[in-house]
């Protein structure tokens, strides 16, 4: 794992990647585990904009996704970097996540709340479904 960390007058820009990382939980007597593999994680910060706490961000990021909550693999990537501000959501951006046969949903933030998955159930390109949700349905 590399991790990497720039401060300037004018910003903070974090980067953590690496070849292997797994993450062992367990609740209950319940064991989940999630490994990440070949992955990358960007984040740059902009604190002089804004409020104290409420500063620009925006993320970039990519890997490979294995847990025993499923079966096989996942790919993410950004397509567009995820941004938003303080320790919120991100509210504009996008990610592809595919799994087998080429599946893929797309996660496109719609502001704080909102966000949109066009689900790709073929893996031709083209979306067949699009749900309206909101984060708080979506995240754990």
């Amino acid at each position: 794992m590399v991790i990497t960390q720039a401060i300037t007058e004018s910003s903070v820009d974090f980067e953590i990647s690496g070849d292997r990382l797994r993450v062992i939980e367990i609740s209950n007597s319940n064991v989940i585990s999630f490994s990440l593999a070949e992955y990358t994680s960007a984040n740059h910060i902009n604190p002089l904009i804004g409020v104290a706490g409420e500063e620009p961000f925006t993320l970039t990021a990519s890997g490979d996704l294995m847990s025993s909550r499923f079966a096989g693999e996942i790919h993410y990537h950004t397509t567009r970097d995820l941004a938003g501000t303080g320790s919120g959501l991100p509210s504009a951006g996008e990610i592809v996540i595919t799994g087998d046969g080429g599946v893929t949903i797309t996660v496109k933030p719609q502001g704080e709340i909102l966000v949109l998955l066009e689900l790709d159930l073929d893996g031709d390109g083209a979306s067949e479904i699009t749900i309206p949700t909101t984060w708080a349905e979506i995240t754990v």
